[in-house]
């Protein structure tokens, strides 16, 4: 099963910055999106902060939605955690479900 996109937000950084490990990693604009992963099921602490756990799911969210795997967040990175669809992975971890 595949839930529709939501509209996404601008992307908050100048042409041609990123969001990545040796770029901008520190913002209160990346924990909107580390937020809107959480929400899509990934496991993510929406702290502000790009270190290893960010980028690992940038690589990952990258290489499953059939995205230039760069490990960074640039426009296309970003508006893809709202507009392309989530797909029904559900898992159940107690009460919770997870979709990604």
């Amino acid at each position: 099963m595949i839930l529709p996109g939501l509209p996404a937000p601008v992307f908050p950084l100048q042409a041609g910055r990123f969001f990545g490990l040796y770029l901008v990693n520190s913002s209160n604009c990346l924990i909107r999106w580390q937020s809107r992963m959480e929400t899509r099921g990934w496991y993510i602490n929406p702290d502000g902060f790009f270190g290893p756990k960010t980028h690992k799911v940038v690589v990952e969210f990258q290489a499953e939605k059939k995205l230039l795997v760069d490990g960074k967040i640039g426009p296309v990175t970003w508006s893809s955690a709202w507009i392309l669809p989530m797909i029904d992975r559900r898992e159940t971890h107690g009460k919770y479900t997870i979709w990604r």
